[in-house]
């Protein structure tokens, strides 16, 4: 199949990303063949979205990556028997395919193939991974290491700490409005989309009105072209505090020691990943999706648990007793 030319520099440009991209799934999950199904994983839907439906973007590969990482960490947290459900991280892609179809439906297509193609790749190498006993005590002092660094970090579901980032959110929003604010209204499908998913995945108001307000917080910092990078992180936090017995601030910090690692080094590979938003508009920030993917770390669960230090759940008087 003959390529045209902008075809052919998509690809190249992606392929000058599969070694830093390796190297950072290699980072967090030590263990090579792993790695590489994760680093290449994105790849056969790069190449048909540019060769076949003509409307591939740079935004294929980044997304496909940060699946295929975060889809070989849930594994490998099951295999050593401390994870959750994977289809948490698959409802999460879908909402945040859903955030893109909602701007750019044609890009939105070749996106959720790639993070299709990474997930299904990796899915399918993980089950012929040999994974021996040296390497589950590998991973496993790994985890442990990691594990306290990320309770350190998780603080900021800590109500005192929450309410203080919600502070800096609001300032943040006050110097959009005033000095910053984009010419334009704020794009309210996308807005929509995020807060209803966020409210479906975690299954409490919060939580969609917490994601709702970080959403407007892009749009005044105007990094909302982004929104869909927002919306990954996100609402696979959002998803992985549903069904806790805790509620509140400690199901927030439980759900990000066990997403954290992954969650941070996706964000790393979106900050080493030169991004272009589809018909020619790029993000004029080449950090812009690594910055709202960052909101979604900090501000979305500072605001959710200040909203539940704020308007807690109501118990019954056998709950009480009971606890």
């Amino acid at each position: 199949m003959v390529l045209d030319g902008s075809a052919l520099e998509l690809l190249l440009d992606t392929l000058i990303w599969v070694v830093p991209a390796f190297a950072l799934a290699w980072v967090l999950l030590r263990h090579v063949p792993l790695a590489l199904l994760a680093a290449f994983g994105p790849l056969p839907a790069v190449i048909f979205a540019a060769t076949v439906l003509r409307s591939g973007t740079l935004f294929d590969y980044p997304f496909g990556f940060c699946v295929g990482l975060l889809t070989s960490a849930a594994l490998l947290r099951r295999f050593l028997g401390a994870g959750r459900d994977w289809r948490d991280l698959a409802c999460a892609a879908a909402g945040a395919g859903a955030t893109l179809a909602s701007q750019h439906w044609q890009a939105a297509v070749s996106w959720m193939l790639c993070g299709a193609s990474a997930a299904a790749l990796v899915a399918a190498g993980f089950r012929w991974l040999k994974l021996g006993e040296a390497f589950v005590a590998r991973a496993n002092r790994l985890a442990e290491s990691r594990a306290r660094l990320l309770e350190t970090a998780s603080h900021i579901a800590v109500p005192r700490w929450a309410m203080a980032l919600s502070g800096i959110a609001l300032v943040l929003a006050a110097l959009g409005w005033f000095e910053v604010a984009p010419p334009l209204p704020p794009y309210y499908p996308g807005i929509v989309v995020i807060a209803a998913a966020a409210f479906l995945l975690a299954r409490d108001w919060r939580s969609g009105v917490a994601a709702a307000l970080c959403a407007a917080l892009l749009w005044l910092l105007g990094l909302d072209d982004a929104l869909a990078f927002f919306a990954l992180p996100a609402l696979l936090l959002a998803a992985g505090t549903r069904g806790r017995p805790e509620q509140g601030g400690p199901a927030w910090r439980l759900a990000l020691e066990e997403e954290g690692a992954g969650l941070l080094l996706a964000g790393l590979s979106l900050a080493a990943l030169p991004l272009q938003l589809p018909g020619g508009s790029g993000i004029e920030n080449p950090f812009a999706a690594a910055e709202a993917f960052g909101a979604a770390l900090l501000f979305f669960p500072a605001l959710t648990v200040a909203l539940w230090s704020l308007f807690p759940r109501r118990r019954s008087v056998k709950d009480l007793y009971r606890s």
